[in-house]
């Protein structure tokens, strides 16, 4: 390594669309990652090629052959936890940036969350959200990132719908922006999930067959698309830009690639489709807590 690969060279590219201001910013910007699979990862990998090398990884699973189909790992990487592959890949990358990088290979929970939101300039929320054990963090997560007025960016992959919803503690003074009582309520993760972060109108046409069919038969699994996950890295870029410039950020930022493909017939198709699922899940959520 001939040494050149430092700061300014890596991100000169960056320069004039991004100003020399903004660009110290994000270098400044200190992120807590929770949660570093497909969602987290896709984040870290938008963060790490704007110039981001602040970062706070919290992530308690390993990677499985089952995440090749959309994370930013490969063969090599399975077995390993998750936080740690991303630490090495970011400190590779940022060979002579003196990057500073934190791992907590627990994930988040009562007893360390509050030291992992020390310092923390803008929290990413990629917490798993099929298990009761991961609800209950995601909740405490934003419960706390409120207390200390920290702002959070949640994501979602819902078929080929990237959704993204931040929640700026920094100006909203009631965790989930007044959906904390009812995400409690729920005892079933998917609709805790429904009630306190993603309204079920909000989901596509794709996961709400996915939806219906964890609901209907336990014990399987949700479809996840690389492209969905991929899509999440691009907003990344200009998100962290107008935060670092001191911008507004709307609450809830989507975009379907399917929707966006499809012509009007197959749109309109589509939508009919959606109702009909919306109706469906919306019946068996009446019928679980």
């Amino acid at each position: 390594m001939n040494g050149k690969n430092n700061y300014e060279d890596l991100f000169k590219r960056n320069k004039n669309i991004i100003s020399d201001l903004t660009q110290n910013k994000i270098k400044k910007l200190k992120l807590l990652i929770a949660g570093c699979g497909s969602v987290g990862g896709a984040f870290i990998e938008g963060a790490s090629r704007l110039g981001v090398i602040h970062y706070r990884l919290a992530e308690p699973d390993n990677y499985d052959t089952h995440n090749l189909n959309r994370q930013f790992v490969y063969p090599c990487d399975i077995g390993k936890n998750k936080a740690s592959v991303h630490a090495n890949r970011l400190k590779e990358l940022f060979l002579n940036c003196h990057p500073v990088i934190e791992i907590e290979p627990l994930g988040i929970n009562s007893e360390n969350l509050d030291s992992l939101l020390m310092d923390i300039d803008l929290v990413f929320d990629g917490v798993d959200v099929t298990t009761t054990e991961g609800i209950k963090a995601k909740i405490l997560l934003h419960q706390m990132a409120c207390q200390k007025k920290i702002a959070v960016v949640s994501s979602l992959d819902l078929g080929f719908k990237q959704w993204i919803r931040i929640y700026d503690y920094r100006k909203i003074t009631s965790p989930l922006d007044g959906h904390l009582e009812a995400a409690l309520s729920c005892q079933n993760p998917l609709k805790s999930l429904m009630y306190g972060f993603c309204p079920p109108e909000e989901l596509s046409v794709e996961i709400l067959e996915e939806v219906i069919k964890l609901l209907t038969q336990p014990g399987t699994s949700a479809c996840q698309l690389g492209s969905c996950c991929h899509l999440l890295a691009a907003f990344t870029g200009p998100l962290i830009i107008r935060f670092c410039e001191g911008k507004s950020l709307p609450p809830t930022i989507t975009f379907d690639l399917m929707r966006a493909l499809e012509d009007q017939l197959e749109s309109k198709s589509s939508e009919e489709k959606r109702l009909k699922l919306l109706k469906n899940l919306m019946g068996l959520f009446q019928e679980i807590a």
